[in-house]
């Protein structure tokens, strides 16, 4: 083999060593259900316990053009729904968007649920399981699946090859 193939061969097997080491090599197992989807211009606002799912979310959801509102701190439940209800009344939102990380970060699932505010009906639901234990938490790990987890909520096919984030209205 020429010292040009061999170059080459190196360079996609390390693209690829990196790309599972990310945490975005494997598929997650997604699942989703709507009943009614949110539309433009609805206000929603995104409320979660990890920061990145909330900011991840809060993209996603604004791509879409709906008007997204984030909370300035993670919120856990049970406890705090009616400050939750009441921060949503506030601003004028129709749907409050929780976004949940559960699990150990290096096998982590994400949750997301779209709920209205006057009937307390879940709209939509999504989640998205790391399907691979990593024995060190991946960055952007987090990201990725909930992105993936929008995606099942609506119906949608996430892009499985690329980094986790958001480019127009796609999870890379």
């Amino acid at each position: 083999m020429s010292p040009i193939g061999l170059v080459t061969r190196f360079a996609s097997g390390l693209l690829v060593g990196l790309a599972l080491l990310s945490g975005c090599g494997h598929d997650p197992a997604t699942y989703g259900s709507h009943q009614r989807l949110s539309a433009a211009p609805d206000r929603v606002l995104v409320v979660g316990n990890q920061p990145s799912a909330v900011s991840t979310a809060l993209t996603w959801l604004q791509s879409r053009g709906l008007l997204a509102v984030g909370t300035p701190m993670p919120w856990d439940l049970p406890g705090t729904e009616q400050l939750i209800v009441d921060q949503a009344h506030t601003i004028r939102a129709q749907v409050i968007v929780w976004v949940q990380q559960t699990g150990d970060l290096r096998a982590p699932m994400v949750s997301v649920r779209g709920i209205d505010v006057e009937t307390q009906a879940v709209l939509w639901s999504g989640q998205a399981r790391a399907t691979t234990y990593r024995s060190t938490p991946a960055p952007h790990r987090i990201a990725w699946l909930t992105c993936h987890a929008l995606h099942a909520a609506w119906g949608e096919r996430a892009s499985d090859d690329r980094q986790p984030g958001l480019a127009g209205d796609r999870c890379e």
